[in-house]
């Protein structure tokens, strides 16, 4: 659109900067809007201005790199502990680019997020969004980057009354304690082999300039609690209702956007099954693609929303993908012992063929 994006007012930015530098226990929740509007520089800038800690929606994975010192993770059910412990013990929330909708407020939790004790400034492009599930101190409509820019700016003109570096400091002991994102369920010897140790893995094969795409489904959710960015914007993924099956053509179109970057698809075996056509056009358009596949014999996800007496089509017999990907010629691991998928993540990571 040939139009301008909204924008924060001057007297708007004033305010959210001097609520941030009043602040005991800021906290700052990035989400979906913060990776529309290409806002990473300015999440990483605010957090090391002022050491504020950044917890991220379901859909806002990746809008700050997690090896970042202020990085807490996701937040919510599926999320870190340290992320919904510095949510729920905030003074100060502020959600740049998040509806703050109930799947990543815990159902609107009062434990969690609460406006009679904890003052809230919501940034969303969109009006509506602005105070639609909780009461806000401070609502602005505005692009995230435009937002976040004029309110550093603010804090800046101002100075840093606290220091920093110990409040950072802090943070880092409580993410230690938590075991932010090092779990030791990732470190599972167990056969058929902790989808948990999967992530783990991959996470240690991928680069940080390497892509991520995400399906739907219950193997989301553990990339998504478990997986450390390591690069912001890094993961690509749907999300809402009707996801499964995102990952395989997405992963493809940013392969075809991205030809110098390697692209890795994690994804079930549902939302493979439902697009195996993604394997055959990976093989004719040449796009060195890596899938890699969690496979449990069913739609997880939706299996567990069903009551346990009445699943209905939701377990079916193990699809062999080996043997799938042999018959589009492709290049392949079944791998069922938790000890080799190091060496076959690695194998499939550094082939471009």
């Amino acid at each position: 659109l040939n139009t301008s994006a909204p924008c924060i007012s001057p007297a708007d930015a004033d305010r959210a900067a001097e609520m941030l530098l009043a602040a005991r226990s800021p906290v700052m929740i990035a989400g979906q809007g913060v990776r529309c509007s290409r806002a990473f520089d300015e999440v990483e800038e605010l957090a090391d201005l002022i050491g504020i800690p950044v917890a991220t929606s379901f859909l806002g994975k990746s809008a700050i790199r997690e090896t970042h010192a202020c990085a807490v993770g996701t937040m919510g059910a599926i999320g870190q502990k340290v992320a919904n412990q510095k949510i729920g013990e905030a003074d100060v929330i502020l959600a740049v680019g998040s509806s703050l909708a109930p799947d990543n407020t815990k159902w609107l939790s009062p434990e969690f997020i609460d406006p009679g004790r904890q003052k809230i400034i919501q940034i969303d492009i969109e009006s509506r969004n602005v105070g639609w599930t909780f009461p806000v101190e401070l609502g602005i409509t505005s692009d995230a980057k435009l937002a976040l820019q004029a309110i550093i700016q603010g804090i800046q003109s101002r100075g840093v009354p606290f220091d920093v570096g110990s409040r950072v400091e802090e943070l880092g002991t409580a993410k230690t304690e938590a075991s932010c994102l090092d779990e030791e369920i990732i470190r599972s010897k167990e056969t058929p082999i902790a989808p948990e140790r999967v992530v783990k893995e991959l996470n240690a094969v991928i680069d940080e300039d390497d892509l991520l795409v995400l399906d739907g489904g219950n193997n989301r959710m553990w990339f998504t609690h478990h997986f450390q960015c390591k690069k912001a914007g890094q993961i690509l993924a749907g999300g809402g209702v009707a996801a499964i099956g995102y990952g395989p053509p997405g992963a493809l179109a940013a392969q075809i956007i991205h030809p110098d970057r390697r692209v890795i698809c994690a994804c079930g075996d549902g939302g493979m099954m439902m697009h195996l056509y993604a394997q055959e056009m990976a093989r004719d358009l040449e796009l060195p693609v890596t899938f890699v596949i969690l496979n449990n014999s069913c739609l997880g996800n939706v299996r567990d929303l069903l009551p346990a007496d009445r699943r209905v089509a939701t377990d079916y017999s193990q699809p062999d993908f080996a043997k799938i990907a042999q018959g589009f010629s492709l290049n392949c691991a079944r791998v069922e012992n938790p000890e080799e998928l190091a060496s076959a993540l690695t194998k499939a990571h550094q082939s471009r063929e």
